[in-house]
Parts: C-alpha cells; sequence; structure tokens
C-alpha cells in the first residue's frame, strides 16, 4: 500500500495518458519505486522493466552500440565485433511481443531508478527525437554494415519510462540539458503533509492508498487510441485562458516557446477529464460529467440540481477542480523552467504569477531553497 495525494496520483495518470514520459522526484523513502511499478501494472497492465542507473552507464548499455565479445565455441577464444541492443531497444521490441496473444502482459514501461546518477543526456541521445516527435522513430545507427534490415524502430505509442531520483539538485537539473528535460513531466512526490498524518499511521499498521481504485484502468489498446484532447465550453472559459495568461506573463522573465502552451493544454485536458470522472455524480441528480463539458459556468453546470445545498457543494468542488488543474499542469511543464531564474529575487517575484496554485508554490519554494 502507498500513501499518496489524489491530486499527484492523478498527474501522474494524466501525464502518461497524454503520452509523455514521466520523472518522480523528491526526498527518499516516498515510495517512488513502488509507484513507478505499481501504477503501470495495475491501470495499463503493463510489464515493468526496473534499471538502475550507475555512473558506468553509457549509449551502449541504455539505446545499444558497437561491442566486443568472445567466441569460445570452436575451442579456441575468438574476439566477435558486432552490435548489441541496450535496454531501451529490448524493452521496446518486448513491448511489440506484448501484442502475441501469448505474452501475460499488455505493455512494456521501462522504470530507470536513481536517474541522477548518470549523464541521461549522452545515454537517451539518440532518442531524443522519438521521445519529442509524432514520428516515434530511434535511429539504430549501430547496426550499420551489421544489420542493415534493422537501422531503425517505431517507438510503440503504449511504450512510456518513468524515471526516479531522489532529490531534486540544481547541480544535477543544471547539467541535465533543456531539451532533455522537456521530454519528461516532472513530479514530485512528497513526505506527507501534517493532515495527512492520522492516515499514514493507518498506512504503518496496515492499508491506505488514496482513491487509485476509483479511476477505471486504462488498457493498452486504449493507451495506443488514447483520445485527442478536445475542446469544451468549460475547459475554454476555466482552463485553457488562465494557462496562456500565466506562461505569457511569465516570458516577461524567461522565453519559453510554444510547446510549453501545447504541453500544459494537454496534461490539463487528461487531468480535468480524470478529475470530473471521480466525482460522484449520483449525488448531483440532474447534472453530470457531459453537463460540465458542455457549460461555460460553473453556476450553469450546477443550475439543475434541485437541493441549494447540494447544488453549492458541486459549485465548490468545481471550482477546486479547476484550481488542480492548471495547478497541475503548470507544476509538470512551466514551472520547471523557472530553475533558469536567476537568484531568490526572482523567484520570489515569479510567485506571485502562481499565488492560486500550491503545487507551483511549493515547486518554487524548493528551488529558491537551492540558491
Amino acid at each position: 500500500r502507498i500513501l499518496i495525494d489524489d491530486n499527484t496520483l492523478v498527474s501522474i495518470v494524466a501525464a502518461l495518458n497524454a503520452g509523455f514520459h514521466v520523472i518522480l522526484y523528491g526526498p527518499p523513502g516516498t515510495a517512488k519505486s513502488t509507484l513507478s511499478s505499481f501504477l503501470p501494472v495495475e491501470l495499463y497492465g503493463a510489464k515493468c522493466n526496473v534499471h538502475t542507473a550507475d555512473s558506468e552507464w553509457n549509449v551502449r548499455k541504455v539505446i545499444g552500440g558497437i561491442t566486443v565479445s568472445y567466441d569460445r565455441s570452436s575451442g579456441e577464444t575468438k574476439e566477435v565485433v558486432g552490435p548489441r541492443d541496450g535496454f531501451i531497444v529490448d524493452d521496446i521490441m518486448e513491448c511489440y511481443e506484448s501484442k502475441l496473444a501469448t505474452t501475460e502482459f499488455d505493455t512494456v514501461f521501462s522504470v530507470i531508478d536513481e536517474f541522477n546518477r548518470t549523464n541521461m543526456d549522452e545515454c537517451l541521445g539518440p532518442m531524443f527525437t522519438a521521445m519529442g516527435s509524432d514520428q516515434k522513430l530511434l535511429k539504430l545507427e549501430y547496426n550499420k554494415g551489421f544489420n542493415d534490415g534493422f537501422l531503425e524502430v517505431m517507438v510503440p505509442a503504449s511504450y512510456r519510462i518513468i524515471c526516479n531520483m531522489n532529490k531534486y539538485d540544481r547541480t544535477f537539473t543544471n547539467e541535465l540539458s533543456e531539451a532533455l528535460a522537456r521530454r519528461f513531466k516532472w513530479i514530485y512526490i512528497g513526505a506527507p503533509r501534517e493532515e495527512m498524518y492520522a492516515d499514514e499511521e493507518a498506512l504503518v499498521a496496515g492499508n491506505v492508498f488514496g482513491s487509485v481504485a476509483d479511476i477505471q484502468p486504462v488498457r493498452p489498446t486504449q493507451l495506443e487510441k488514447i483520445r485527442p484532447c478536445s475542446e469544451s465550453e468549460f475547459f475554454n472559459a476555466y482552463i485553457r485562458r488562465p494557462i496562456f495568461d500565466i506562461i505569457n506573463d511569465l516570458r516577461k522573465d524567461l522565453e519559453l516557446g510554444t510547446s510549453y502552451k501545447i504541453d500544459s493544454i494537454r496534461i490539463a485536458s487528461h487531468f480535468l477529464d480524470l478529475k470530473l470522472t471521480l466525482v460522484d455524480w449520483d449525488s448531483y441528480a440532474g447534472t453530470d460529467k457531459a453537463a460540465v463539458y458542455a457549460s461555460d459556468r460553473i453556476s450553469e453546470a450546477a443550475a439543475p440540481i434541485t437541493d441549494a445545498d447540494k447544488r453549492m457543494e458541486l459549485e465548490q468542488i468545481l471550482e477546486q477542480i479547476v484550481t488542480d488543474t492548471i495547478d497541475a499542469a503548470l507544476a509538470m511543464t512551466v514551472v520547471p523552467a523557472c530553475e533558469s531564474l536567476e537568484g531568490v529575487d526572482a523567484i520570489e517575484r515569479n510567485q506571485e504569477r502562481f499565488h492560486k496554485y500550491g503545487k507551483c508554490l511549493s515547486e518554487l519554494e524548493r528551488m529558491k531553497t537551492a540558491f
């Protein structure tokens, strides 16, 4: 069992559903490794191949390359030079095998523990294009001259990488290129908050895990064909505009490309959908999730509810969902870019932009203490 707040859980699922790879970071002992292996199995029917990074990792081990092996089959030792796939390519090929009826899993996720213990820019270099474009082709240059029929592989739509690291270290994040950092969505896994202490003690005794059971499993056939982000009156009125306004305002201090807006909207769309799915609609007769999407005002969505107390209750829930959605989307996309701000004063000045969003403020506060 794992103790984790609902919004963090929904953030992870939303990022994966939106097609992103994920980095879980935070202090030791907060169940990042357990989470990264548990969620893919429970929600996507995935097999998780766990790889622990170390300082000796290189691109040959992670993606593949030319290696030297020794053949002793003839009685003599012969040196054999040839290509060998790394664990990422092995996992991708195993992901294709998952389509066979003989396998007990439906897709494959690569889980990388201790992500910050190696030079991931070098190790994942050949994956940059495949991780950052719609044409998810991974070039296998090391096969040239050896296996010319296998010079590239299409990364399956159901394949994901989840990385874990035990800190948010400026030294490490400065070494990580912006190009690679942007290809992941960063999600902080912190120690339990004070209001969660009672649940934590129950967990120690034996059993609490947020509301993960309420999120319907997403099988890989759906993950591959995940619904595209669709516009709605509600999303446009309450989510899109505030996100755009904050990013536009932040550009006074940081150069942020259009991709930050694209990623934020994709994350927000999936996060909102998951949060609305978790609402107990049976308690609010007269309205439902579809009615909310069709409304451009919260009061309009709740208007059909005849019980005044229930109507007000739903309005408050929807207002909180809006705040949580914007908070999660910005915390995973825009806020990590604030690492580039120089000095405590710059971070404090930018905290005002995010004053309504607790997760964003917490991230900025952690950055501030690193200076």
